[in-house]
């Protein structure tokens, strides 16, 4: 049994090894031919295309993959399945444009602005925006997500209230989030932050997507936004690989442009630096590139992330209730022991103890 799980781990590592390989081809234009990927058999090949699906990196895999030469390539038939997967992506992906475009021509006649948070703005940064996996379409009208609603609706929208967070609109076939705040404001720490990318807006370029009224967030605020992001994702269910990709692909073009010391500072005071540090490690060490501080990870976290990463049994659903979403903490213990500060029993202390405590007093000081 044991010699079992040691050889899928080893083969789920020799995947990742090749389809990494891949990615760095598609990013860099094409090169030599890695040695991981000399003598692919058809079913390591079939491997790594799922693995590329698994972890919603499949689209630039396949432009790894065309860097090849025609004898090094995988047999015809996954090939032409894998090109029909990325036909059906580039067909989505134009849709969800043409969706989140219709709405913000609409939202601009009514001088209302829209800046498109995480799937579409990332999407311009990948070598074929088109290949970047979106789902929900995430909007920020700068306070105007009322009007944002109404003139939705008036399009022909659905709109439903969702969270404190942002409200759903289902529109021209796709999930819209409209956001209200950039995180739920259900915690003081959480009220900081969000308080603090408000002012990485002020006074900012509004730069657009090109031919269209859709905003790209401001290069400092877009990083914070997306480490915070990407650890939320972290501490419950695990992050995937596109996640790490969304780094690689926005660092190469940004990161000589983004303010450092501000975004650090903000990072520290929110308890994201190392998380921050370890992203940087991360997309150097997968991807080749050096925006990190050049120091490597250690092998035991490594070994952690990729478990987490990798296989399935290692991630968890958060729970609904109470006894369920302490659970999943102490499964991810080592998640909170490496980057929380305070680690574990702190954040059992804030997220549990404490919040229910102050949610007691309140209640009782409505009562008298």
């Amino acid at each position: 049994m044991g010699e079992n799980v040691n050889d899928t781990s080893r083969l789920c590592r020799e995947s990742l090894s090749q389809l990494l390989a891949l990615i760095r081809l598609a990013l860099s234009g094409g090169g030599d031919v890695p040695t991981c990927l000399e003598h692919l058999d058809a079913e390591a090949w079939r491997a790594v295309y799922q693995l590329s699906v698994a972890q919603g990196v499949s689209g630039v895999a396949l432009e790894g993959v065309q860097c090849l030469p025609d004898e090094k390539r995988p047999e015809h038939r996954l090939f032409i399945q894998w090109g029909l997967t990325m036909k059906t992506r580039e067909q989505t992906y134009a849709k969800q444009l043409v969706a989140a475009c219709r709405l913000a021509d609409a939202l601009h006649a009514e001088g209302i602005d829209t800046m498109v948070l995480k799937g579409i703005g990332l999407a311009q940064y990948y070598p074929v925006a088109e290949h970047r996996e979106c789902n929900d379409i995430d909007l920020y009208l700068y306070g105007e997500h009322e009007r944002g609603n109404a003139i939705a609706a008036r399009l022909g929208g659905q709109v439903s209230g969702f969270s404190s967070k942002h409200d759903h609109i289902f529109f021209d076939g796709f999930n819209i989030d409209n956001h209200i705040t950039f995180l739920p404001v259900n915690s003081p720490k959480k009220r900081a932050m969000n308080t603090a990318l408000l002012g990485l807006l002020e006074g900012q370029e509004k730069r657009r997507i090109d031919g269209t009224q859709l905003i790209l967030p401001p290069r400092d605020f877009n990083y914070i936004f997306l480490i915070r992001h990407a650890y939320g994702h972290f501490l419950i269910e695990g992050i995937a690989l596109r996640h790490l990709l969304d780094f690689a692909c926005f660092l190469r073009r940004e990161a000589g442009a983004i303010d450092w010391p501000t975004v650090n500072g903000i990072l520290k005071a929110n308890g994201l630096q190392k998380f921050s540090q370890v992203v940087l490690r991360l997309t150097d060490y997968y991807f080749g590139m050096s925006v990190g501080d050049g120091r490597p990870l250690s092998a035991a976290l490594l070994r952690h992330i990729e478990e987490d990463m990798l296989f399935e049994d290692h991630r968890v659903v958060y729970g609904k209730t109470w006894l369920q979403r302490v659970g999943v903490t102490l499964k991810n213990r080592w998640k909170y022991s490496a980057f929380q500060d305070g680690g574990l029993m702190g954040h059992l202390w804030e997220r549990f103890v404490k919040r229910r405590l102050n949610k007691g007093w309140r209640e009782e000081g409505r009562q008298s």
